[in-house]
């Protein structure tokens, strides 16, 4: 499911991690398996945050359900915050460029022609 998006985003290299002949998962000391979904979300963090959220919230879902080891949470919760982080900065500048748009239009409309 998350193949096309991690070969789209870590190139053609990563398809070694993704084959389907092969699992993507490997034991963890609590004998459930390890997922690379944490990974990939720290990732996507810093290129696409909304991707990342899905991974993140995904990873983290599955780890508390316990299909998963949660051996990657913390990679799970940095990439959260960091994909928070940005949309709440995108978010911010977006509001202030409208201002900045709405108060430069207002000062024009003051300039006598």
């Amino acid at each position: 499911m998350y193949d096309f998006f991690i070969i789209f985003l870590l190139g053609e290299g990563s398809q070694e991690m993704t084959d389907s002949n092969s699992t993507k998962h490997t034991p963890a000391e609590d004998g459930l398996p390890v997922s690379q979904t944490p990974i990939y979300a720290f990732v996507c963090s810093f290129l696409f945050a909304p991707l990342a959220l899905y991974f993140g919230h995904s990873a983290l879902s599955e780890m508390k359900k316990g299909s998963i080891s949660s051996s990657n949470k913390g990679w799970a919760q940095a990439a959260l915050i960091i994909a928070y982080s940005f949309l709440a900065l995108g978010l911010a500048a977006l509001v202030y460029l409208i201002l900045a748009y709405v108060t430069i239009l207002g000062l024009l409309q003051l300039i006598p022609r």
